[in-house]
């Protein structure tokens, strides 16, 4: 695509992000939902373009059981919690998109 129209309209129409863990199009062990329609929409009505997005993953009772950081390809979410903390481990806010 960035060959096709450019790089800066590229950059300003498309986003891609992997979802580490997670199947083609949900499930797996991975944060497999994310309100990607509210970052559309904003993108469209307000020009307000989506940077690192989050993902949870929920139980069957609707509870989430992990989040974590969708980040804009080439980034990858790195954790960057408290070593040793399994609880830590599980939220988005522990994670930061690196190179």
């Amino acid at each position: 695509m960035r060959n096709a129209v450019g790089a800066p309209a590229a950059d300003a129409s498309t986003r891609f992000y992997i979802a580490p863990g997670v199947n083609h199009c949900a499930g797996g062990p991975g944060a497999d939902s994310a309100d990607l329609l509210t970052a559309l929409d904003q993108w469209v009505t307000k020009s307000a373009a989506p940077a690192t997005l989050v993902a949870e993953k929920r139980d069957a009772d609707g509870a989430v059981v992990l989040s974590r950081p969708l980040c804009q390809y080439p980034q990858y979410p790195r954790y960057t919690g408290p070593a040793n903390d399994a609880a830590a481990s599980r939220l988005a806010a522990n994670y930061a998109c690196t190179s």
